[in-house]
């Protein structure tokens, strides 16, 4: 079936339904001012992707610093990382005791 023989399709556009130009469309302030906030939104676009590439990447250098540093202590003195450990512990559960007492 062509366009010819349907009737709601119509082969050659209708100029009167069709819309006026872009540049007859918007007055040229309002293209200035679109087109300035296009740019401002790439720009924004570009700065926080480049944002969150930084923070990944310092994110993951720190916790791998973190992770051998802790190994080296575990390695190095286990009875001290024990020892903060508990003292850890204990800190909280008398802080927990407190804190539930007053409530």
């Amino acid at each position: 079936m062509s366009a010819g023989e349907n009737p709601n399709m119509q082969a050659l556009q209708d100029p009167a339904r069709q819309l006026p130009p872009a540049d007859l469309f918007l007055a040229p302030k309002v293209a200035a001012a679109a087109d300035y906030v296009g740019r401002m939104q790439a720009q924004a676009g570009h700065f926080f992707a480049h944002a969150y590439d930084t923070v990944c990447d310092r994110s993951v250098s720190w916790f791998q610093g973190v992770r051998g540093r802790s190994q080296r202590l575990k390695e190095e003195n286990p009875v001290a990382l024990l020892g903060g450990i508990a003292g850890t512990a204990f800190a909280v559960g008398v802080a927990v005791r407190i804190w539930r007492s007053s409530r």
